[in-house]
């Protein structure tokens, strides 16, 4: 189930997980101030609400049913991913989109995403082909 976390300023924490490991999660800032993280990953709301910030810098916030979506990204591809022969393919316009989405789906690091062979070099790693939008 999707979650929604709220802060009052930007926030970026290492979360650790369950049967070990950790993750590390960035708020995305909102215009006027504070940051939000929406996710569906049940081993890192877990963590998260077992963080010892959790209640005093960052919360739950509730969720309609209705709208329980999560919120238009541009890190996200703009459809669902072809998959030819196994491989599935994504269309990005520019690197940082391609960028983010690989950090935040495999968890690699942004720093070794600088250039577009860097991004298609971390994607084939993870069984995925970037086509780039003209």
């Amino acid at each position: 189930m999707l979650k929604k976390y709220s802060s009052k300023s930007c926030v970026s924490l290492n979360v650790l997980l369950e049967g070990g490991g950790n993750s590390h999660v960035t708020f995305i800032p909102r215009t006027g101030s504070g940051s939000v993280f929406y996710t569906d990953n049940e081993k890192i709301q877990k963590g998260l609400e077992k963080h010892p910030k959790f209640g005093k810098l960052f919360i739950e916030e509730k969720m309609n049913e209705q709208k329980e979506q999560k919120p238009a990204s541009t890190t996200a591809p703009q459809s669902e991913p072809k998959t030819e022969g196994g491989v599935k393919e994504l269309e990005f316009a520019v690197v940082e989109d391609a960028k983010d989405y690989i950090a935040d789906k495999f968890g690699v690091s942004r720093s070794k995403l600088r250039t577009k062979a860097e991004c298609e070099a971390a994607a084939e790693a993870n069984g995925i082909k970037i086509n780039w939008k003209a």
